[in-house]
This record gives structure tokens, C-alpha cells and sequence, in this order.
């Protein structure tokens, strides 16, 4: 199904928050403790913490070389990958490896792909950052489509996600915390009344993490620590990552300089069915990234810890937790220690 609008949620370039005694709004995971999260970390096994998990090796998959993958998304019988190559699909049923979209400067091409997601009819969406285009193309590469929403020359779109049938942009440099909505045919822009929600302190933006989730979308906000839920009528403050003083300082994030004392970085969130995953990094140094899983029934963190791929032959040089397509599923690209090209696993998980 053809999306027929886009919401467009200008965000401001810092956001203070004023939301009281946050520990009775909201669930909280609290981060605040670095011993906590340095000294207690557990190794759990993949294939032992899963219910169900299917492997697909891109080693031996046939097609062109693909490059680093940045980004990945399942639709249906394929998974997608972002890579500095260009998008490429790797199909379950044929066991092979097809370009879909090319980089580059002329027609059907694109220069950069940033927040890669798919609609219920699996047709793939995602930013041209460097392009300031919103690019979209069938899993096949068979159709190709782009859309230019028309800003003033300040303002950059840096964000998009799909949230219940709309297509949500963010845009940087924003004065005003104001939704919008983006007609893809008429390539219009109307403002939401301000009368139809009430106003959140602090959901403009700096910095913002768009949380991967099947059935709901969030936005994380280092400031202030307040992750928010995507509504149509707005966005609200649905969870607090309790990070306390070890919250990274405004000027670490805009300088990217060390804070010189333990900080941590939240890097990626992932929200699904009973559990959040918090990918996150301690500095100075940050080091091998951590992953905190957050039980939402108990409404506590269960394990600070590292996975583990005991069932794997070649040994992991790195791995990386993608959000998959139903609200039960989680995927992990794993990436295997072999000078070949391709050295891939993908591994599909059902939850617990």
C-alpha cells in the first residue's frame, strides 16, 4: 500500500527537560551505576538465550561483493543490506546476493542511505542525507521512486522512520517543537494545530536516536534521558534510560571529544515484544560495544552482558543487533574472522 503522507516533526537543536518526579512517569532503566555496567557483564550464548534461530551464511551465497554493511532490514523472504557499496538484497529462497540500488549521481542513484525501513507492503524507504531526498525502491529493485519535501535553506532533514502507516521525518536546526504533515502527491506541507495535542517539554531533539521497533516507534534523547514514544498526535515520554552522572556532557556530543571520566554512550536501541535491547559504549575509550536487556514485564534490567555464537565454526570478529520484521524477532549480522568476501552470518531469533 502506497503511503499518502508523511509527518514531518521539526526538532529543536537541544531540548531541556521539565517532567518532575521522572520516576513515577516513567518505566526507568537505570544506567547510572558504572560498576553496575562495568564489573557485572555476563557472556550469553545466542542459540542457548533464543527460542528459535535460523542462520544464513552470505559466505556462501552467490552474487557480487557487497561491501561493509551499515544497515539491515527483513522484508519478508529477503534481507536488505545498506552497505558503501549500494542496497543489496540477499534472497532465503534462492541463496543468493542481487544489487537493488546503485550510488552514485545519475538516474536511479543515490549518495548516501541513512534509516532504512519498509511498509506493510515491504516497499523500502529510507534518507539521502547528502541528496536531502527520501529514496524508495521495491526489495526487488524493480521500481524506483524519490520525493523532495521542500524546506527553507536552514533546515536539513537528518531523520525517517515508519510509525503505524506514516512516514515520520526529522529535521535539524529547528526553532519551533511543531509536527507537520508531507503530502507525497501534491509535495505540500500543512502544520498540525497545536491545539490537537498538548506541548512535551523536551521532544525537540539533538542528537536523537530513532529506536527500532515492529509495532512502535521511539526517540531517544541524550539530554535529558527520556526515550519518547511516536504517537499521530505527537510524540510522549513513554520510558526514562536513567544515566545519571554518567550522562555524556552536550559539548561531548557536538565536539565528539573524550569526557576524559567514565561516560556512557547510548549507540542503538531496540524495542520488541517483552524485551528493550540498549546497545551502549563506556568511555574513555568505549571500547567492544555492551548490550543491556531490559525485561519489560519485571520492568528491570536482567542482564548486562555480551553475546556469544557457540554453534558458529569460524571465530566472531564482530556482531551487531538489528531490529526484525515482526514484533517477536530480533537479527543479529555477525561478522566472521575469514579474508573472503561477503564473511557474513545473519541469524534470525525469536524471542524468549
Amino acid at each position: 500500500m502506497m503511503i499518502r503522507k508523511i509527518i514531518l516533526c521539526w526538532l529543536v537543536a537541544a531540548a531541556v527537560c521539565s517532567c518532575g518526579k521522572e520516576e513515577d512517569v516513567f518505566i526507568k532503566l537505570d544506567f547510572s551505576n558504572p560498576d553496575s555496567l562495568a564489573g557485572k557483564q555476563q557472556v550469553i550464548d545466542v542459540f542457548s538465550f533464543f527460542k528459535q534461530t535460523d542462520v544464513y551464511n552470505l559466505l556462501a551465497a552467490k552474487g557480487p561483493d557487497i561491501g561493509q554493511v551499515q544497515e539491515m532490514l527483513r522484508v519478508e523472504d529477503r534481507f536488505v543490506l545498506s552497505t558503501g557499496n549500494g542496497l543489496f538484497a540477499y534472497n532465503t529462497q534462492t541463496a543468493g546476493i542481487e544489487q537493488i540500488a546503485v550510488m552514485g549521481r545519475g538516474p536511479g542513484e543515490y549518495l548516501s542511505c541513512q534509516n532504512l525501513t519498509a511498509d506493510s507492503s515491504g516497499r523500502l524507504y529510507f534518507l539521502d542525507y547528502f541528496g536531502q531526498r527520501i529514496r524508495s525502491v521495491t526489495p526487488d529493485g524493480a521500481s524506483y521512486s524519490e520525493f523532495q519535501p521542500v524546506l527553507d535553506n536552514k533546515h536539513l532533514i537528518s531523520g525517517l522512520f515508519l510509525n503505524q502507516g506514516d512516514l515520520y521525518l526529522y529535521a535539524n536546526n529547528s526553532v519551533l517543537n511543531e509536527l507537520y504533515l508531507y503530502d507525497l502527491v501534491n509535495n505540500s506541507i500543512s502544520a498540525v494545530s497545536a491545539s490537537e495535542r498538548e506541548p512535551v517539554p523536551g521532544e525537540g531533539i539533538a542528537g536523537g536516536i530513532i529506536i527500532s521497533g515492529t509495532d512502535n516507534k521511539f526517540i531517544y534523547n541524550p539530554f535529558n534521558d527520556t526515550i519518547y514514544k511516536v504517537a499521530p498526535a505527537g510524540v510522549q515520554p513513554e520510558y526514562l534510560l536513567y544515566t545519571g552522572d554518567l550522562r555524556v556532557p552536550l559539548e561531548t556530543y557536538i565536539t565528539f571529544k573524550n569526557p576524559g571520566n567514565t561516560r556512557i554512550r547510548i549507540k542503538n536501541i531496540i524495542e520488541c515484544a517483552g524485551y528493550i535491547f540498549v546497545e551502549y559504549g563506556l568511555s574513555p575509550g568505549l571500547g567492544l560495544n555492551r548490550y543491556a536487556v531490559y525485561d519489560k514485564e519485571q520492568r528491570r534490567i536482567l542482564y548486562n552482558c555480551a553475546f556469544s555464537f557457540g554453534k558458529l565454526k569460524e571465530p566472531v570478529l564482530e556482531y551487531k543487533i538489528f531490529g526484525g520484521s515482526k514484533a517477536d524477532e530480533v537479527l543479529f549480522l555477525v561478522t566472521i574472522d575469514n579474508e573472503q568476501t561477503n564473511n557474513y552470518c545473519i541469524i534470525k531469533c525469536k524471542l524468549p
